[in-house]
């Protein structure tokens, strides 16, 4: 009868470094997809807020509130709602929205204010422009909200 001198018991060390390596490359991956997910959803809010602020303002100008045009100046990390035709940094009434530092907010508007306001009771714009919003190390596509010169606001992927 023969004897075997050496029975094999667990696993070799070859098998428990495939198994780690395996596993730290689906945990890449699965890390990497729900952070660009978390981006994805982060942009999609800031775009929620400023079409909802551009609905906003455009409303108050149509109801004729307070005999007022109403309008959003944007910066690269934030825009600004205000009351007019001309925003006044300094005016009470202005309301600052931040947007999340890992994004930044650029525009095609031609005037040097950066500024769109609405005209009482009709709702017009004051030009046509788009605002886009992109990640700042571009891992997702950025998104565009266009403004049209009726008023009318669309959000293009």
């Amino acid at each position: 009868m023969i004897q075997f001198l050496y029975m094999q018991k667990g696993f070799s060390i070859l098998e428990i470094i495939i198994t780690i390596a395996i596993s730290g490359i689906v945990l890449a991956i699965v890390t990497n997809s729900y952070q660009i997910s978390q981006i994805k959803k982060t942009q999609e809010q800031i775009v929620e807020e400023i079409v909802a602020s551009l609905d906003e303002q455009k409303a108050q100008s149509q109801t004729g509130k307070n005999s007022q045009n109403y309008g959003i100046k944007f910066n690269s990390n934030e825009f600004i709602l205000f009351t007019g035709t001309e925003f006044a940094s300094n005016a009470e009434a202005n309301k600052i929205i931040a947007v999340n530092s890992q994004f930044e907010i650029t525009d095609t508007i031609s005037n040097t204010d950066n500024i769109i306001y609405f005209s009482k009771l009709l709702g017009d714009a004051n030009e046509k422009a788009t605002i886009t919003i992109t990640h700042i190390d571009n891992r997702i596509p950025q998104k565009n909200i266009v403004i049209e010169k009726t008023g009318t606001i669309s959000v293009i992927e």
